[in-house]
């Protein structure tokens, strides 16, 4: 199956004239979109607002220029559709806080469209055909209803899972619940899952304003000055991933979805516009093993990118807090190989097991647990703070113990 990903560039990422250019030669190069568009009567444009409280020039959330080019494009194809930029942000957040510190509500104004909290909609389970993982996932009504949807997320690496740009981007769609239950269950093989049943027909990936590093919030913005383009979120992912100097089998997700022939090869993607040689860039990524404290102790059996990004990431937030040093001894254990050892299994309040893998561990009272797959960031820097005498930040880690138990 042939697609067709553009890349455009702009010489300032910060110039709305500029950004709407790079916007509609990008759309202009990718064929077969404004047929459904021109024919929507509700269409729902998605960004990646992964954070309530920053501007875009962080690059950690979604350009207001280019989403104001998007919908400036999409209501000159379709004057008359409803047009409703739509998201649930991170676990915690607040979306509609998010959507007034971007100025999102004046440029959905300048265009007709309207905001909508996703969180606020109802979700509706939506079977998954031969899941991996899932057998089903609820999805916000307004996303299942929308006749065309609009993906736009930012490219940027993740400590997690290498990057994340137009895939994970559709995680946005569901309510909290499912997105902690992610975590719990797998999240390569749920987001792989997930873009099964949620299909955008188009996504304008946002690269003018990137990130590089400990991604999705705490890395270093990049002003790349790209716009990447498609129908297809695997082949839009295969070709930003390039531009950022990963290849498809680094990024899980792209290499699952190409092994079960749900991606689209390389060689069938046609790039047009700006060369992928000639606009790539190496991005910075999460580095592993590192340098810790001398109170701290790490065992990694075999332990996935997820779980030591996280680890490091935490680590140096707590450190950062001042709550590291107040710990006389900890010690992580990490991965499916990864053994308690008998002197350690006697000192169980000094040891943090961190992921799914480690699940049996916890319950046999072998040390504190921190769940997930991989675990998020921020329970793990809240496992340390709880040790050090500290009030957790995100509240009861049991809250985020999402299992897989009722079919959905």
């Amino acid at each position: 199956m042939r697609t067709t990903v553009a890349i455009t560039r702009t010489a300032d990422p910060y110039s709305p004239a500029e950004v709407k250019r790079a916007v509609d030669e990008a759309l202009r190069l990718v064929p077969g979109w404004r047929e459904r568009a021109a024919t929507a009567k509700r269409v729902l444009v998605k960004p990646n607002l992964t954070a309530d409280n920053v501007g875009w020039e962080t690059g950690i959330v979604t350009s207001t220029l280019v989403m104001d080019a998007v919908l400036g494009a999409l209501r000159g194809v379709n004057p008359g559709a409803e047009l409703i930029i739509g998201e649930a942000t991170a676990v915690g957040l607040d979306t509609k806080k998010a959507f007034a510190r971007l100025g999102l509500g004046e440029a959905a104004a300048r265009h007709g469209a309207r905001l909508a909290d996703l969180n606020d909609d109802e979700h509706l389970p939506v079977d998954i055909p031969n899941g991996i993982i899932l057998k089903r996932v609820h999805i916000a009504r307004m996303v299942l209803e929308a006749d065309f949807l609009v993906d736009v997320p930012v490219l940027k690496t993740h400590a997690g899972v290498g990057i994340t740009v137009a895939m994970k981007n559709l995680k946005g769609t569901m309510p909290a619940r499912e997105k902690k239950r992610f975590h719990n269950t797998g999240l390569v093989d749920c987001i792989v899952d997930l873009n099964q049943v949620v299909k955008p027909g188009l996504i304008v990936a946002d690269g003018t304003v990137a990130m590089e590093g400990d991604g999705p919030v705490g890395g270093t913005p990049v002003n790349f000055g790209v716009i990447v383009a498609g129908t297809h979120t695997a082949a839009v992912d295969l070709i930003a991933g390039r531009l950022m100097g990963f290849a498809p089998d680094e990024v899980d997700a792209l290499r699952r979805t190409l092994e079960l022939g749900r991606g689209v090869p390389e060689e069938e993607i046609d790039v047009v516009g700006e060369s992928v040689a000639a606009v790539a860039r190496p991005f910075k990524r999460a580095v592993f093993p590192f340098s810790h404290p001398e109170n701290v102790g790490i065992v990694d059996g075999r332990a996935c990118t997820g779980c030591r990004e996280g680890l490091r990431i935490a680590l140096d937030r707590t450190r950062a807090q001042e709550v590291l040093a107040l710990i006389p001894y900890v010690k992580f254990y990490m991965g499916p190989g990864a053994k308690v050892a008998p002197e350690d299994a006697a000192h169980p309040e000094r040891n943090i097991l961190i992921g799914k893998c480690l699940k049996g561990a916890a319950l046999k009272g072998q040390g504190r647990w921190v769940p997930g797959c991989p675990p998020q960031i921020f329970l793990i820097a809240d496992e340390i703070r709880e040790m050090g005498g500290k009030e957790r930040l995100f509240g009861r880690k049991e809250d985020f113990i999402v299992e897989d138990d009722d079919g959905h």
